[in-house]
Parts: structure tokens; C-alpha cells; sequence
């Protein structure tokens, strides 16, 4: 997982070919979880993209929206250097369906930079900050859950925050430990074997 955003719903099998024909994604990875929905993870940063999502979320009438996304870990505050690495936030819709879930988890919420206008910052986020203000005022259940990561082999943080992710929502049972070393079970996606390019070729030595 880069600094990019990475957002992720819930839709019908129907739905992944209308979304793709909406917005000409660049990247869709789907994964099934059952015969009947399938998780979506998509990647773009036109900022166009992030209205066709409200629309799209709206029209279908999903319960709740999780994004995953991440932060520059260099452009951290002091207060967040000596803290977990995770931090969430939820839209009033939100707010109401998950109650006190991510206190009893010990999760911290982002950190406001001025909290009598409660604005946010999420460098290298992406549209993350945007999508989050648009389904705060669109009325949309979101949830983002974001990790600070620096560049590089960003595999052991992407780890990392799909297990804070299964504390919560339990989609492969329970998570033993939030380490990016729990990851037996998940699977990777196949792209990710040619992240760094094909390898040295052994004939040049």
C-alpha cells in the first residue's frame, strides 16, 4: 500500500461492472468474499472520482463505507510520534452505527489542527480529507481508518491495517495480533510479486 488512498465498499458482483463504466477506474481489485457481495479496492487520484463515489454509495444505499488510506509518516506531531500508528475517522452518520466501538478498541481519532473549526490534515492522503468532508455532507456512514507509513515496501503497514481493520469488522475471524507479521491470513494480491520490478536476472552474473 502506497500513500495513495485505497477506498473499499461492499457491492453485488452487478455492481463492479456499472461501477468500472462510470469512472474508467485505473485500478480495480476484487476480491470475494461470498457468492453473492465482493469487496472493492480502487485506486485513483482525479478529484472527480471522489463525487462519482457519493453518487454512486448514495444510489446504492450501502450501510457503512470504509476508506483505507495512510498519512506521511515523516510529517508526523509529536504527540503522534509516541502513539499507535493508526488513527480514524467517522462522519456523523457514522457516528451513530458504530457508537463507542473504536474507544473500546483503544483507537485513536485524528487529530484536529484547530479544534474550534475542526479542520483535518492528511498529507500524502490522497482525496481522502476531500471524500470524508463530501460524505459528512452528503449524510454518507463513513469510516476512514488511516497509517502512518514512509516511503518504500509499504507491504508490512498494508498488513497492519487490514488486521486493525478485521479487529473491528471480523471479516477472516479474529486477529491474534495487530503485527504486519499476522498475515497469514490474508492473500496478497498477485501484483504485488513485481512491486519492486522482476529481480536481478541471474545471467549478468
Amino acid at each position: 500500500m502506497s500513500v495513495d488512498c485505497r477506498v473499499a465498499g461492499v457491492a453485488t458482483k452487478g455492481d463492479c461492472a456499472t461501477l468500472n463504466a462510470m469512472i474508467g477506474i485505473t485500478e480495480v481489485f476484487l476480491m470475494v468474499f461470498s457468492s453473492f457481495y465482493s469487496l472493492l479496492f480502487f485506486q485513483n487520484k482525479g478529484c472527480q472520482l471522489r463525487q462519482v463515489i457519493c453518487a454512486w454509495v448514495k444510489k446504492s444505499g450501502f450501510a457503512k463505507v470504509v476508506v483505507l488510506s495512510s498519512s506521511h509518516a515523516y510529517l508526523r506531531s509529536d504527540q503522534q510520534l509516541h502513539s499507535m500508528p493508526l488513527r480514524y475517522l467517522v462522519t456523523p452518520a457514522m457516528q451513530t452505527i458504530v457508537g463507542n466501538k473504536f474507544q473500546k478498541l483503544k483507537w485513536k481519532e485524528l487529530e484536529k489542527i484547530n479544534e474550534a473549526e475542526q479542520h483535518i490534515r492528511i498529507p500524502g492522503g490522497g482525496i481522502t480529507k476531500s471524500l470524508y468532508n463530501d460524505s459528512c455532507s452528503e449524510g454518507i456512514p463513513m469510516a476512514v481508518l488511516l497509517i502512518f507509513c514512509s516511503e518504500g515496501d509499504n507491504i508490512p503497514d498494508a498488513f497492519s491495517l487490514v488486521n486493525y481493520l478485521n479487529e473491528w469488522l471480523r471479516l477472516v475471524g479474529k486477529t491474534s495480533t495487530r503485527s504486519p507479521k499476522s498475515s497469514s491470513q490474508w492473500k496478497k494480491p498477485s501484483s504485488w510479486k513485481l512491486m519492486f520490478g522482476s529481480g536481478i536476472p541471474p545471467a549478468i552474473f
